[in-house]
């Protein structure tokens, strides 16, 4: 019974000693994911503008801020676009993070950025990208991905200016704005994972900030954990303890992963942390960013009118005889006319 006895025991402390073995290894592994990130939001030019200026530069350009995309140039927007997709999926890939909405980065058969809905990612099936037409037939398709459903990208460009897109192809405009949307959410989404959240009242506003949630990931963090070290050594030299190295305190970024097991996004602990998430669904976000865009789009200053708009009735609803002879108001035409240019 004593042998058995002790037998327990070796066992137990050679788990425990496993157990704390893999827990630093977890904390070694998170270390060095917040200092590759921050590795590559510094040589991305990820910065803030000035402390007054509450705008963000990510590779040398201004990062687009979605609320304000009515008034910006179709290549400055896809350009700030293609960084952004570029360097979260880097720190997707550091962070060992899936995205709730799949990107796909330019390649060889489609030079831009586009997103997937959410419901359509991961999925395994090759998406329709915008403009493109499928490589193989829809029966192909459909037996080789198992399902008659083939997802289509949302877009992450522009070839026209926001306005100008929404009168000439409105859909093409949904699919754009449900495209930027998804990405922010993504942004968002991988804050909310790194312990960063949004604490403002309007969160749908909050999530449109992707260069400030960029910002606050990807730099700001890092420079909190590395000014609480600072802090934690100086305390421990005053103090005048040299007999062992202060311990600094834990840290969130780069814990939560779907790459590591001790810190898994799908464990009891990382579903708990992903319930905590207060994040509007996107569908929320693009009809918050639609209303905005739309709400502020310039009105046009005349609209075209039919001949019909200017016939002037009598008292019984009828034309006038006289209509079309230089009636007050409304030029006399000549032969077929194609409409009037009515100033508002």
């Amino acid at each position: 019974m004593g042998r058995r006895s002790k037998q327990q025991k070796e066992l137990e402390k050679a788990s425990q000693r496993l157990n704390y073995r893999w827990s630093q290894s977890a904390e070694d592994m998170s270390t060095t994911r917040a200092f590759l990130y921050a590795e590559a939001a510094d040589l991305y030019g990820l910065r803030r503008l000035s402390k007054d200026n509450p705008e963000y530069e990510l590779g040398r350009i201004p990062v687009v801020n979605l609320l304000d995309m009515n008034s910006l140039e179709p290549e400055y927007i896809t350009t700030s676009l293609g960084h952004i997709t570029h360097i979260v999926m880097l720190a997707s890939y550091y962070f060992a993070i899936r995205l709730p909405a799949e990107i796909t980065l330019p390649h060889r058969d489609y030079p831009y950025p586009t997103i997937n809905t959410i419901i359509s990612s991961y999925q395994g099936k090759i998406p329709t990208f915008p403009g493109s037409s499928l490589s193989a037939s829809p029966s192909t398709t459909s037996l080789e991905n198992g399902s008659k459903s083939i997802p289509r990208a949302r877009p992450l460009y522009l070839h026209k200016p926001l306005p100008q897109l929404l009168r000439d192809d409105p859909t093409a405009y949904s699919f754009f704005l449900e495209g930027v949307s998804l990405l922010a959410y993504d942004v968002a989404w991988l804050c909310n994972s790194q312990s960063i959240v949004f604490s403002g009242q309007n969160v749908a506003d909050d999530i449109c900030q992707m260069g400030r949630n960029l910002y606050n990931l990807l730099v700001e963090s890092q420079a909190a954990v590395a000014a609480g070290a600072a802090a934690t050594r100086a305390a421990h030299d005053k103090s005048g303890a040299k007999d062992r190295e202060p311990k600094p305190e834990a840290s969130w970024l780069g814990r939560f992963s779907h790459g590591t097991t001790f810190y898994h996004l799908t464990s009891s602990e990382g579903n708990d942390l992903v319930k905590s998430f207060k994040l509007p669904s996107p569908v929320k976000v693009v009809d918050r960013l639609k209303k905005k865009l739309v709400g502020d789009a310039p009105a046009p200053d005349w609209e075209v009118l039919d001949d019909d708009a200017w016939k002037v009735e009598d008292a019984f609803g009828q034309p006038r005889a006289d209509q079309g002879n230089g009636v007050e108001g409304k030029p006399k035409s000549v032969g077929s006319s194609k409409g009037w240019m009515k100033v508002k």
